[in-house]
This record gives C-alpha cells, structure tokens and sequence, in this order.
C-alpha cells in the first residue's frame, strides 16, 4: 500500500480536483465522503464513507473503472506481501480480497453457476452448464449475449469440442452441434433412439478423425459419419473418455484404457492403478498422450513409456476432471481440489506446478475445465466462471513467515527468551510456533529439526514440537514454514540453548542413553506398525466373510418361497400360467444367481429381481395384486446406482406374507425411489394391508431378512453408525385410520 499523500505531491491536487468535479454532478455526494487515497496495481483507490470503494484507471480519472462494497462505509485499504488486499469499514468489520488478478461473473441464478465445460468458438466464451443451457459470453465484459437451452429436461452439458467449423455440444442426453450463426442442429438424442440403431446411454465425450466421429457412452463406443449420421455401435463396454489419434481410437473406461487398432481393441497396459482406475480425460501433447484418472493423478504415455505424476510431486489432487494443453505447451489441470498448471521439460521431468484455489480468487475450488487464450485463462467452476489475467505479475508466490511464539520448559512457559541456559533437571523442552500465509488458508506445513540431537528436517502439520528428556549438550532450534504452493519460508526462525550435564555423566553413558531411548522409540513404532497391519488384515477377511455369509442365508430363503407358488399353479392345472411363471423364475434365478456374486449390483438389476417377483405373487393372490414401481426421479441414473443384492425384495416378501393376512380385495404395493441431499438413495415401500400390529412379525420376518439388510447397510456407511438405515410405520387417513404400512430404506448412495 503506497498513501498518495506522502508520495505524490502536485499528482494529489490533480487527482482530487479531479474528483471534486466528479462529486460535484450529484448534490448528494460531497467530497467530505472521502476518507482515503491509495495506489494499488497501477490504480487508484479511494475508500469512501457513502459508496465502498472506487477504482480508477491512471490513465482515465473521469469516471470510475470500479466500484467494489457499494453500500458499505469504507475506511482504510491494506495490501499485504502476498498481494491480498483488506479494506477496513466503519461498522461491518474487514474486507478480504484474495487476488486483484482474479476476477469472473457469477449468475443470480444459482444453478447457472453450476458449470462443467468451457470453450472458444467465433471470438465468445461458451459455457455449459447443469441446466441444459449454454451461455454465450463477451470475452472483454463477460456480459451474457446468448443463452441456448440444448433440451426440455435438465442435463449437464459434459464437452464442448470443435471439428470443421462446428462446435459439438456432448450432454447427458444428446449429441448436437452449434454452427458459426450460433444455431443448433441435432444429431442424436438418447431420448428417442432410432429402433434401428442400438441404444445409447449418457454421452461422455467426443473425438474426430477426417470422416467419423467417435462418441463415449455409458455404454458402450460408438463410430458416427460426419456427414450420414449413420451409427456404428463399436463396443458395449462401459466407456468415459475418448480420443482419436494416429489411426487409433483410444477408449478411457472405468477400469483402465483400451485402444482399438485396426478393428481390434485390446486394453493397453499402463500400470497396476491406472489399469484398476477411471480414466477421465485424454489429451494430446508434445510430451505424449496425457490421461487423467479419478484416484492416481495424471499419467503420460511416451513412445510406450508410461510416467504419472500425482499428488507426491505437487498437485493438488488426484483426480483429474480436464486437460487442457496451451500454446505454450504448459499442461492445466481441473481437479476437485483446484487448477494446476504444470510446466514439462523435455525430459519430462517437472519445471513448476502452479496452484490457483479459492484462496486465490477462485469461486470454487471444484474446477471442472480451463480454456486458455491470450493470456488468460477462463476456469469452469461449480459455482461460477473465473478469469486469470496470466499477463500482470503478481507477488502470490512469497514465501510465508514464521515465528516461535512460545517456548516452555517443564511446562513452565519462559517469559524471558534470553534465556539460554538450564540444568540437567530441566530438560522437557517444548516449542510452539506458526506461520503467516493468508493464502494458503492455514494449510501449512512446517519443517524443523534440533541441531545437536537431529541432523535431517522432519515436515509436520503441527504447530507443536516436544522434546523431552534431552541429554546435556547445545542445542539451536530451527523451524521453516511451508505454504500451499510448496514454498519454503526465507528465513527460519531459531532459539539456541544449552543444557549443563549432571556431574557423573560421560560420554560413554550418554551414548548408551541416547541409543536406548532411541531404539524404544523405533520398537513401538514397529510393533504399533505390525499391529495394525495384522488388525487390518483380520478386518477385510472379516468384512468379506460376512458379507459371504449374509449372500448364503439370503438365497435359500428367497428361493424357497418363490418354488412354493409355482409348486402351487401346477397342483391347480393351471399349466399356462406354471409355464409363464417358470419363464419368469428362471430370469430371476439367472438375476439372483448373478447378484449374489457381488457385493453391489447395479439398482437397475435390483429393481428387475423385484419386479418379477411382484409377477410371480400376482399369480398367487389370483391377479388381486397390483404394484408400481416409481423410478421417473432417478430414472437416468438407474444404471450407475450400486445397491447390496437382495435388499429391497425382502422388504416386499414381508408385505406380501404379513401385510395382506386379512384377504383385502385389492392388495396394492408401491415402490418410490428418490434421492436425498447427493447422499443417501431412499426407497419408500408401502401397501394397504393390516399395518403394523402388536407382536406382528410384519417388521421381523423370519428373523433373518431385517437383520441382514440393516447389517449390509451399515457395512456400506461405517461413518456414520448411528444411521437409521430403516423405518417402518403405519400409515393412517384423516380420521386416524389404520390403512396400510410403509417402510423406509435409507440406501448409502453409491456411484459408478
């Protein structure tokens, strides 16, 4: 911060009469509303008592560039060492601006801000985001020009790539294209598949070569004519990325990458966790093919050399959304966790990793995709768009301070820390210190070590450092403070003290002292090491019995039931319906038989076991059983939903069994599945039978199916053990009726 009024003289009457004829336009502003001048960034401020702060250009002092807390009483600015600015107000408390470099637009709708795809086309800025809009902007003031909405329903727009003068717009649902005169044209919708085409499931991306288009589905790979739209199903696999490249399509999927070379495609080995990981992105660059997983970093793959770099080398997280690759050959990186800008040399190895977080003047650190041109780069958040002026230097890469604010010994604080010497009674010496970087939003990390007893830095998170027993001898405390971005403090903060020796000691017996004490150390390290590892081992072959053992007492039991009613269509002669319910039995013996071999099966197949058995008992109750099943809520997610095999059908054998004892005359179930808070899949169950009774085994069964269920749920959220996982009431009309029962199962939701 530089106070005009101490540096530029003849410079400040210009300014202020410059800005006396401003004020005086409006008999409502005086120039007594002033309170301060500042220069910052090659500007003006000016804290202001009536309208927050102005912002003028040096160069254009006629009007303001900027007025930033409108309607808050400003007092004083302060710029820090790490470029933030603080400005300081009359009744509101202080103001934190994290970067001048750093600005963006954020809709008033909410939603709008959710964006996952960003990118250049005919000199605007488009944008998709979760409301099946796509957002026209000017590069210059980020206004709004044109919004498009691409369906009727709500789904993310995933890319947004060019090919032949066309921009391709991948979504959830459907595939189209925006021309230069920002028109839409379609060129598949999975809502309305063609009966001749198979059918395709969620878009996730889009490659090109001179003729086709290649789309990444759920799935499966599917090759589309640039000009016929003609569709080619390739692959049935499950697939998330794509990307076209020396005659060879590359295929990310949920369990490594696949190639297909000349009509074959094989998986291409690139490593144990990248071979067992999702594969999000791939992109094209002069260091190689770049792949981007969910769970180990990125990886680059070079004349069939595969390197990775993660979290150990800098990044900020593991889980790579988008690559984006500039003209200068710098690599950008959307993870969950913030942007990274990564710089290569030809050896591949790591020049600089760059972080920019909300610390810095992002949104959101959940960054979905980055664009970069003309110096600037234009970053898809969750909620909303930022641009980084790449172009101005700024001062946020300083290394942070520290400071020893405390030093105790035998738990006595030393309030004079001039004092340097003790006795050998007084040896437990503990430091207390911390480090000063207001970007780094208190992730700090901290390296120290005590010369005359450690010779190497150990890093902690800790803001505290105990030694205890020292033996006699120097000693000089040394500590260093790390921020986010990996840089050390430049000066490191000491205290230097001297412990006497107690008369009979001797070198040899501090040597033996010092090695003992040491070797404990190591000795319970290595034992508590061991024993986790063993308490870690028994828990996984635990968990897996169990869950082994919950599969084998299920089967049986449903298996009989269901072999009781067809046994009784055939004593009745009823042949046809014994042939169509074995029809239906064995589809769902083939479903069951398949589940029971996982843990988690799909929700969608789940559901299906659950329908017919509902067919099956509709034969038992002489077609007096009517259900409905209600997935139009989560309806397109059906199939990346994994649930515990078997875990609603119990519920609906206890309805049928306890619920309709009475011989109602029309036996009806429902089943409702929803979402609640992105966190749990809730499938409400209910019918209008007899309800919940006193004594009645409706809530138990047969002892075996609600223990099961409530066991395998809380499997899946140990976190959260006090979870009520299911809830069974009655339910009654409006006059206290009893006319029926519902239970509740609360479902950890679980992704694919």
């Amino acid at each position: 911060m530089i106070s005009l009024e101490k540096n530029f003289g003849f410079l400040l009457k210009n300014v202020n009469d410059t800005i006396k004829n401003i004020y005086s336009k409006s008999s409502k502003q005086t120039l007594n509303y002033l309170a301060k001048i500042y220069t910052i960034d090659n500007s003006y401020w000016i804290t202001n008592l009536n309208q927050g702060v102005q912002i003028y250009n040096k160069d254009k002092l006629n009007k303001p560039l900027k007025i930033i807390l409108p309607t808050v009483r400003t007092t004083r600015a302060f710029v820090d060492n790490e470029n933030n600015i603080w400005i300081g107000s009359t009744s509101n408390g202080l103001y934190f601006f994290p970067n001048l470099n750093i600005n963006g637009i954020q809709f008033k709708d909410k939603e709008k801000n959710n964006l996952y795809t960003i990118n250049f086309f005919e000199n605007k800025i488009i944008i998709g985001n979760e409301k099946s809009e796509l957002l026209i902007l000017n590069p210059e003031t980020l206004s709004t020009e044109l919004t498009l909405i691409t369906s009727n329903t709500s789904e993310r727009i995933r890319q947004l790539k060019q090919h032949n003068n066309s921009l391709y717009v991948v979504s959830d649902l459907s595939l189209k294209t925006l021309n230069p005169q920002f028109k839409l044209e379609n060129v598949k919708e999975i809502s309305n598949p063609s009966s001749s085409i198979p059918r395709l499931t969620n878009f996730k991306d889009v490659t090109f070569n001179n003729k086709n288009l290649f789309t990444a589905n759920a799935n499966g790979v599917t090759k589309i004519s640039s000009n016929t739209h003609k569709f080619i199903k390739l692959w049935d696999n499950r697939s998330t990325s794509v990307y076209y490249k020396n005659d060879s399509l590359w295929i990310g999927t949920t369990n490594g990458i696949f190639v297909n070379a000349k009509n074959t495609i094989k998986k291409f080995d690139i490593g144990v966790e990248f071979n067992k990981s999702i594969i999000y992105a791939i992109e094209n660059s002069p260091f190689g093919l770049l792949i981007g997983s969910n769970s180990y970093g990125l990886g680059i793959l070079n004349n069939g050399k595969f390197t990775s770099i993660s979290t150990k080398n800098g990044l900020l997280s593991n889980y790579i959304k988008n690559i984006f690759v500039d003209t200068k050959n710098n690599i950008w990186l959307s993870t969950n966790f913030g942007l990274n800008k990564l710089v290569l040399n030809k050896n591949l190895s790591i020049k600089s990793i760059k972080s920019y977080t909300i610390s810095d003047g992002l949104y959101s650190n959940d960054v979905r995709a980055c664009y970069v041109k003309n110096n600037k780069v234009y970053v898809a958040t969750s909620n909303g768009l930022n641009v980084i002026d790449l172009s101005k230097k700024t001062n946020t890469t300083l290394p942070p301070k520290v400071h020893i604010n405390q030093i105790s010994v035998n738990n006595q604080i030393i309030k004079n820390i001039k004092k340097n010497t003790f006795n050998y009674k007084n040896n437990n010496i503990q430091f207390n210190f911390s480090g000063i970087s207001f970007k780094s939003l208190g992730n700090i990390h901290f390296k120290y070590r005590l010369k005359g007893l450690e010779k190497e830095w150990i890093k902690t998170t800790n803001r505290t450092v105990r030694y205890s027993a020292l033996p006699a001898g120097k000693y000089s405390f040394e500590i260093k403070s790390i921020s986010k971005s990996n840089i050390e403090s430049q000066k490191t903060a000491s205290y230097s003290f001297i412990i006497h020796p107690v008369f009979y000691t001797t070198l040899g017996f501090r040597i033996l002292i010092l090695f003992i004490f040491l070797s404990f150390i190591a000795l319970i390290f290595y034992a508590r090491s061991q024993k986790l590892k063993r308490k870690h081992a028994i828990n996984e072959k635990i968990t897996t019995l169990k869950y082994q053992a919950l599969n084998a007492q299920m089967n049986p039991h449903f298996m009989n039931n269901l072999l009781v009613n067809i046994n009784d269509l055939i004593v009745k002669g009823s042949f046809d319906l014994a042939q169509k319910s074995l029809h239906n039995f064995g589809q769902l013996v083939n479903l069951t038989l398949q589940a029971t071999k996982s843990n988690l099966i799909r929700l969608a197949d789940e559901i299906e076991m659950t329908r017919l058995y509902l067919e099956l008992q509709k034969i038992r109750f002489n077609k007096n059983l009517i259900f409905n099943i209600d997935v139009s809520k989560i309806e397109n997610d059906l199939d990346f939903i994994m649930v515990p095999p078997m875990i609603i059908q119990p519920i609906v054998e206890n309805s049928l069994r306890h619920g309709f004892k009475n011989g109602a005359k029309e036996n009806r179930i429902n089943l409702n599945f929803t979402i609640e808070n992105n966190e749990f899949l809730i499938c409400e169950i209910t019918d209008n039978g007899i309800g919940i009774q006193q004594n009645n085994t409706k809530t138990s069964g047969t002892g075996i199916s609600i223990k099961n269920i409530k066991e395998r749920l809380q499997y899946l959220n140990e976190n959260s053990s006090k979870e009520k996982f299911i809830i069974i009431s009655n339910i009654k009309d409006e006059f206290n009726t009893l006319v029926g029962a519902k239970v509740t199962l609360k479902i950890p939701l679980i992704n694919i």
